[in-house]
């Protein structure tokens, strides 16, 4: 998420964007599970494996992007 190149760096994002998408979706698929008796996905946890290295980073990056935002 640091490339120099801003298409990399936002796929980077994006592709954490998806994977914690994917997680809320199996925690919420297993709270369900409980009550229904079906089972579910496994998860692999990599966002909270993640989230220490990936915090400060997306923090660095709101921060760029507030100095080098245009008034579009």
């Amino acid at each position: 998420m640091k490339h120099e190149d801003e298409k990399v760096a936002l796929q980077a994002v994006e592709f954490w964007s998806t994977v914690c998408d994917e997680e809320m979706e199996i925690i919420l698929e297993a709270q369900e599970a409980r009550y229904t008796g079906q089972p579910c996905r496994p998860s692999f946890n990599f966002a909270s494996t993640a989230v220490n290295e990936l915090v400060p980073v997306l923090l660095w990056l709101l921060t760029k992007k507030e100095e080098d935002e245009d008034e579009d």
